[in-house]
């Protein structure tokens, strides 16, 4: 064993991200395997992942909470609930259960390596203050979702340098943005669009392949502005839970 690896906390488990699925598989190891040691390993400052992470007007479930919630503490409010109203379900449960003391704020993972020899998993981590944190653990339990929380998806397409419009991504919502009066494109998934508050003036037009919304207001200008917003986001290739 290294210098690193013998400076390194060890945990029976380690879970990668405090979002949907980190807190579930938590909340299972804590109540099937007692006697575990975990740890949970977070890079926001916070938990939710997807439902911190996007903060557009109107953001809200795009599936039923009675199957999307944990069985161990059954959803009671509405079938399609806002990202708030999850966060406020994922807190109660956190407390419940006590994960709170658990879950380590700010590490991003920077590499996981396996050693057959010694059947242990080596983690190094990155703090919010630019420390190197070593974690060992004998099992690995990817639950970081396919966001990359870090910075959205944004494809490059040719003449983006030369469109006089503002291009938004959902992850990075601008809250003083003021979409009266203008037309709006939304490009990928249309769940998005679907979650996101449409002002009334806005009108679905679809396409084979594109999903869009448009306007045909003017500004008092006369003219008409114009709006991207980037919806989609690829799978990280590492992605096994969603969050």
């Amino acid at each position: 064993m290294d210098d690193s690896a013998q400076r390194a906390e060890h945990f029976d488990v380690l879970i990668v991200g405090a979002g949907i699925s980190g807190i579930g598989g938590a909340h299972h190891l804590q109540e099937q395997c007692p006697g575990r040691s975990f740890v949970v390993l977070e890079a926001q400052a916070g938990f939710g992942g997807t439902w911190r992470t996007h903060r557009y007007p109107g953001i809200r479930s795009d599936s039923d909470l009675y199957t999307f919630g944990y069985r161990f503490k059954p959803w009671v409010g509405a079938p399609i609930a806002s990202a708030q109203a999850i966060l406020d379900y994922m807190g109660e449960v956190i407390a419940e259960a006590g994960i709170d003391r658990h879950i380590r704020y700010g590490h991003t993972v920077l590499s996981a390596r396996w050693s057959s020899a010694e059947n242990l998993w080596s983690v190094e981590t990155r703090r919010r203050d630019g420390e190197i944190v070593m974690f060992t653990a004998g099992f690995l339990w990817m639950c970081q979702g396919y966001y990359r929380h870090s910075e959205g998806y944004t494809p490059e397409w040719p003449g983006m340098d030369r469109f006089q419009g503002q291009i938004v991504h959902p992850q990075t919502w601008p809250q003083d943005i003021d979409l009266a009066g203008k037309n709006v494109v939304v490009i990928g998934s249309p769940t998005s669009l679907r979650r996101s508050e449409r002002p009334a003036a806005l009108r679905l037009r679809s396409r084979p392949g594109l999903s869009t919304t448009t306007t045909k207001k003017t500004t008092s200008e006369g003219r008409r502005s114009r709006t991207a917003q980037f919806s989609s986001a690829p799978r990280s290739r590492t992605g096994r839970s969603r969050s």
